[in-house]
């Protein structure tokens, strides 16, 4: 095992432990609390509550405790040139709450800037908040491989907050991600929001900017920034959703603005 594999799994190890430290004293501390409050109303669980990200913007609430869940999602992105080429891309996503307050998280899927299919692991912990609350603060630590022969890759860390009342949802990210080989930083916020147009059907929007903030290697099309922004459609029935996700787009595209569309397939057991 090389030094950059030992402090990579010394890292990884560090992020449970505090994940785990973190869930038992604010569990402890909530419960403490529990006997001078009134009991929270209490969320009916669906695919919708459970499922953590359909796109590139995650949840602040997480997934219920002891709820595992799955997904498989296909993006494409192309220019309006007319000699521009299709590129498709997609991946896995698995997650589960085995803690109370913690989401593990591991992704396989392309990366954009390399074209290399690579896996990645996240952890999350709600730090304050919940769904009966309508209303819930995170912090999401992230380890993105360069693939899976490259241990080498980019740390991210985020502050997550979500807020649901009634049939509205919105979800913002800020996310600083650096990378552990190379002095390349890049920094990104993300949006969400939704309404529940019927029991099974929700329509909203989703977007992501990114910058680079330290560093040299530049982005596809010669850029230090990329955007994407377009309307969501969300279904679900039971344990199960499908979402849709697509509009103007830079993400991976050599021309000033294209346009990307990611679809997601998935469930979830809890």
């Amino acid at each position: 095992m090389t030094a950059g594999s030992g402090s990579v799994g010394g890292v990884l190890r560090l992020l449970i432990i505090v994940a785990v430290v973190s869930s038992t004293e604010l569990a402890s501390a909530e419960e403490a609390d529990s006997s001078s409050e009134a009991p929270a109303f209490e969320v009916p669980k669906s695919a919708a509550t459970e499922v953590t990200r359909v796109a590139y913007t995650h949840t602040a609430f997480g997934s219920a405790y002891r709820t595992v869940g799955a997904a498989a999602f296909s993006d494409g992105r192309g220019s309006f040139e007319r000699t521009s080429k299709l590129r498709l891309g997609g991946g896995i996503r698995v997650w589960g709450a085995p803690i109370e307050r913690v989401t593990l998280l591991a992704d396989g899927e392309r990366r954009e800037t390399t074209d290399a299919f690579a896996p990645s692991i996240s952890v999350q912990v709600r730090i304050a908040g919940d769904r009966g609350k309508g209303w819930a603060v995170a912090g999401l630590a992230r380890y993105k491989t360069e693939g899976f022969a490259e241990i080498e890759g980019e740390a991210e860390f985020a502050m997550l907050v979500s807020y649901a009342q009634s049939r509205s949802h919105f979800d913002l990210n800020a996310v600083v991600g650096t990378a552990l080989e190379e002095r390349e930083s890049d920094a990104e916020a993300a949006a969400r929001a939704g309404y529940d147009v019927l029991p099974f059907l929700r329509l909203g929007a989703e977007a992501r900017f990114r910058r680079r903030i330290a560093g040299t290697t530049a982005l596809p099309g010669g850029r230090d920034w990329d955007l994407l922004a377009g309307p969501q459609l969300l279904v679900y029935s039971g344990a199960f959703f499908g979402a849709l996700t697509g509009g103007p787009s830079t993400v991976g595209l050599p021309a000033e603005v294209g346009w990307t569309a990611i679809a997601t397939l998935g469930g979830a057991a809890f």
